[in-house]
């Protein structure tokens, strides 16, 4: 399989698992709010919120298998390979014990922190340790998880993650069928979870029979390796989640609380758009590891430079999409008499979010390829100094224009650092010149977003407005269509066509290309 066809795979993979995962949320969220009414299902959350923060617990340890059992596998270094991989699952091990106790004290004082009824205290202490005890599993687990992406293969990892969640979500509704409350809904997490560990663990040692661990192979120069990186891991983590989680808080502090609404709606769509964005641009990390490993720097700048262009190129269709259709979203979603009048509508902050993922849609790959080249300390400063002018722009903007002005330093903040910033930073790594750069992933990408802005246009003046659901999702399906032979002949240069032509005639689109 030729490393383009790869590239579609693991990209379409990641997608289909995204939107499979949403849809289960989407059906699965209502009838557990109708079967455990509104104060369980608000105790349930509780739940899953305490227990979602172990995952700061990994000290970065996740993206540090993944990046050592990539660089490894490519040099064909089995030995270090299993050191790194054992050193790996024993550290994981010992947090996951950690995370253990950790979740036993949560249930012991839980009811002291949050207002839970009495009659619920017993089901939520058991609720976290059940739920905790899956999570504490998860982290030995880690070193098979991270298999998958180390030998891109995507595909399995997603088939795997869509079967166990349509299994948990069918757990969870006989749980609450048989009536079994907040303990009967952890025990089905838990048990799902459990086998999707057992299997990934088994399917790992299947690709990859060279993996041995053992307590023999544990090393100190390996913890130091993971350590060093998964630390800067946690940093640029942290940062990230200062970008993206700041904004509402602000607002909070600054603005009166009923504008935390309209801001909130149109980040909850944004996540949407970095929902596609995001499994599109993480295939690339092994990709640049396994570069990176090789010392190949002209094709690890060939992979910034036109996966860059990929990422603008998608970006710019699902902005493009998004904000034509956003009024229409959320009027059909929310209705108009709930969209406060003393306030910037929704769909209006969406565009302007909407605008910093655009022009931050090049940082991307860079992050891959910083990572992949183990240039964290890099990656570290630039989210930083993001979370830090994402802050005090947005105080800056909001003083004087209010509640637009808060996505006003976001889209700031994001063309400063990771537009230019980040360009500007693997463009030195790699030796490419502001010329090159901005010819080979910034024109296309422009003209590609000017050819999507007029199909909707024109489609907008021969179509009715979107009137319901149906017809909303039909007008954006047709502006697809017509964007994929626009990707292909605007968005690539010569180089890409020929190197994804064999690609589209597997999917049968050579009248599309023709």
């Amino acid at each position: 399989m030729s490393a383009a066809q790869k590239l579609v795979r693991n990209i379409t993979a990641n997608w289909v698992g995204f939107a499979v995962r949403a849809l289960v949320a989407f059906f699965l969220t209502p009838f557990v709010l109708a079967k455990l009414g509104p104060v369980q299902f608000a105790v349930w959350a509780v739940v899953l919120s305490l227990t979602g923060y172990y995952g700061l617990f990994n000290l970065g340890f996740r993206a540090s298998l993944t990046q050592y059992l990539t660089r490894y596998l490519a040099l064909e270094d089995y030995d270090q390979m299993n050191r790194s991989a054992s050193t790996g699952f024993f550290s994981c091990l010992c947090v996951g014990v950690v995370v253990m106790f950790v979740s036993i004290t949560l249930a012991l004082i839980a009811p002291f922190v949050f207002d839970i009824p009495p009659e619920l205290v017993s089901e939520v202490r058991w609720a976290i340790v059940i739920v905790g005890g899956g999570a504490a599993l998860q982290f030995p687990f880690y070193v098979f998880t991270s298999v998958f992406p180390s030998t891109q293969r995507y595909d399995l990892s997603n088939l795997i993650g869509i079967t166990i969640r349509i299994a948990q979500a069918a757990a969870i509704v006989f749980a609450l069928v048989q009536e079994t409350g907040l303990v009967g809904v952890a025990v089905a997490v838990f048990v799902t979870n459990l086998l999707e560990y057992v299997i990934r663990w088994r399917v790992a040692l299947r690709i990859l029979p060279q993996l041995s661990i053992q307590w023999s192979l544990v090393a100190l120069g390996s913890f130091r390796e993971f350590i060093s990186y998964g630390l800067w891991n946690s940093v640029i983590n942290g940062a990230t989640l200062i970008i993206t989680q700041s904004d509402l808080i602000l607002i909070g502090i600054m603005l009166p609380v009923a504008a935390i609404t309209p801001h909130a709606l149109a980040a909850g769509l944004m996540g949407q758009v970095h929902g596609l964005l995001v499994p599109a641009a993480s295939v690339f990390f092994p990709i640049a590891t396994h570069l990176h490993a090789k010392e190949k720097s002209d094709a690890l700048a060939q992979l910034f430079l036109h996966g860059s262009r990929f990422l603008f190129c998608i970006s710019a269709l699902a902005v493009c999409v998004g904000v034509y259709h956003a009024a229409a979203f959320f009027q059909l979603w929310i209705g108009d008499e709930n969209i406060d009048p003393d306030f910037v509508s929704p769909a209006t902050i969406f565009a302007v979010l909407a605008a910093a993922t655009l022009v931050g849609a090049g940082k991307r790959i860079g992050n891959q390829v910083l990572m992949g080249a183990k240039r964290l300390r890099v990656l570290a400063c630039l989210t930083t100094t993001e979370a830090i002018c994402n802050i005090v722009f947005s105080v800056v903007f909001s003083l004087r224009y209010g509640l637009i002005g808060i996505a006003y330093g976001t889209l700031v903040s994001a063309f400063l650092v990771s537009s230019i910033g980040n360009a500007t930073a693997v463009c030195r790594y790699l030796d490419i010149s502001a010329y090159r750069y901005v010819t080979t992933v910034i024109i296309r990408p422009i003209i590609f977003s000017f050819a999507i802005w007029m199909t909707c246009s024109m489609l907008d003046s021969v179509l009715p407005a979107p009137s319901s659901w149906t017809w909303l999702v039909a007008r954006g399906a047709i502006v697809c269509l017509f964007a994929i032979p626009l990707l292909f002949w605007v968005g690539f240069d010569r180089s890409d066509r020929k190197r994804f032509e064999p690609v589209l005639r597997k999917f049968r689109l050579e009248g599309i290309v023709a």
